[in-house]
């Protein structure tokens, strides 16, 4: 009777059976992988920071990304430009009031964005209070 070896598909996505499992886990390849996980994770860092790091190609990371289902590039670059530019915005006369008084009724307060030529930029005076997934612009 021929025995049958069943695949299993490791956290990287690698094709492994239970008795290669401990030994794909030793290999560069997993370890490089959990490396760029983690890498991934900071979303300071971009794709030609992660690879310059690693001494891959960005084109590697961003399969890689692709395949861990982690936020692309532009993503990514977006949710740092707001990160900085989220404090500056909350510094502003009236707007920490207004937080501190959203957060005390159970609301959330962001910034209403404007696209423009070079990007987007915060629209002044105008800010969006949500709660349960619903949106009320104030002004």
């Amino acid at each position: 009777m021929k025995r049958v070896t069943k695949l299993m598909t490791c956290e990287c996505g690698f094709p492994v059976t239970n008795r290669s499992h401990r030994y794909h886990r030793l290999s560069v390849y997993h370890r490089q992988h959990r490396r760029i996980r983690g890498l991934l994770s900071n979303d300071s860092l971009t794709f030609a920071d992660i690879a310059d790091r690693l001494g891959i190609t960005r084109e590697r990371v961003r399969q890689i990304a692709r395949q861990l289902a982690m936020t692309s590039g532009r993503q990514r670059l977006e949710q740092r430009v707001v990160h900085q530019r989220m404090p500056a915005w909350s510094a502003r006369k009236g707007y920490r009031e207004l937080i501190a008084k959203g957060k005390e009724f159970g609301y959330s307060v962001t910034p209403s964005r404007v696209d423009n030529y070079w990007g987007w930029r915060f629209q002044a005076r105008i800010v969006l209070i949500s709660t349960n997934g619903e949106r009320t612009l104030f002004i």
